[in-house]
């Protein structure tokens, strides 16, 4: 990717510049996944992400939570209902590794089953989350993956109403559902603090349809990625498919969309729209 060039440029060190990136690795024991990239560290148990470490500034970006307060895996239905994939009905959550850079969650339950594959990009030091999920009941929207235990001091940067920085509590996002490409303009949001931060983004370049669930009624900091399925979803019985890529990043909220507005210039060939654009435009 390109982003690091840019980042460069305005004198922030780039967490995703191919050059900097380790071989990192991917380790199943007693249940959970420890990750470690070129940038961060990351542990992963049921399915959450219940620590993530920046080794650039050292900040852990996730709270303590409880891992069966809610799930991090479910089933999307019309009016957004949620339907558990987890342990919780009869079920059963089990971990294992596939190879050195790939593990899997696999979710079994009462209302379906499920598969989060947990892999690690070497080139970008990118942590990789995809979840898909399973039902023997019709009408799947969408399979949701879930981020809990956000740091209460990190505000949400995201294309939302052509921009926003806000609290996660904020009434005017707290439990909302933000879809691509309506009302989430781009496929990314970002976590920031004062100087250092975290971001999610998925790079889909097959016109994938996709929402941001931001909080609940009950708990605001929480983040869902929905990955919807293709319509008509009346006889849908699964949805899923769409990697979410996790990486920390140093400075603010112009280096993580630095680095997405160029692997978006070059997944559509942007250049070439550019380029038909009247000089009077620049003006």
């Amino acid at each position: 990717m390109t982003g690091a060039g840019i980042a460069s440029k305005v004198g922030i060190a780039q967490s995703q510049s191919p050059g900097s990136a380790g071989t990192g690795g991917l380790r199943v024991q007693d249940g959970h996944v420890s990750v470690e990239t070129a940038a961060l560290t990351a542990v992963i148990e049921k399915g959450f992400i219940r620590s993530l470490k920046s080794k650039i500034t050292g900040d852990e970006f996730v709270q303590t939570f409880d891992l069966n307060q809610s799930p991090a895996l479910q089933l999307i239905y019309r009016g957004d209902e949620a339907v558990a994939v987890d342990e919780s009905k009869f079920g059963s959550i089990s971990c294992r590794q596939v190879s050195d850079h790939r593990a899997e969650f696999i979710f079994h339950s009462w209302d379906g089953d499920g598969v989060l594959s947990v892999g690690v990009d070497p080139a970008s030091g990118d942590l990789l989350l995809e979840p898909s999920a399973y039902s023997s009941r019709p009408g799947v929207r969408a399979c949701r993956w879930s981020l809990k235990g956000i740091r209460q001091d990190l505000e949400l940067v995201a294309p939302l109403f052509q921009g926003v920085k806000l609290r996660l509590d904020d009434p005017l996002i707290r439990n909302t559902r933000r879809n691509w490409p309506v009302s989430w303009k781009a496929a990314f949001a970002v976590l920031q603090s004062q100087s250092a931060g975290f971001w999610i983004h998925t790079q889909d370049s097959a016109y994938r349809y996709k929402a941001l669930k931001i909080g609940t009624r009950e708990v605001a900091r929480v983040l869902g990625f929905d990955t919807e399925a293709y319509g008509p979803i009346d006889d849908n019985l699964s949805a899923g498919g769409l990697a979410w890529r996790i990486n920390v990043y140093q400075g603010d909220w112009k280096v993580p969309a630095a680095t997405y507005r160029d692997w978006l210039w070059h997944a559509y060939n942007l250049n070439a729209a550019e380029a038909r654009r009247k000089q009077w435009i620049y003006e």
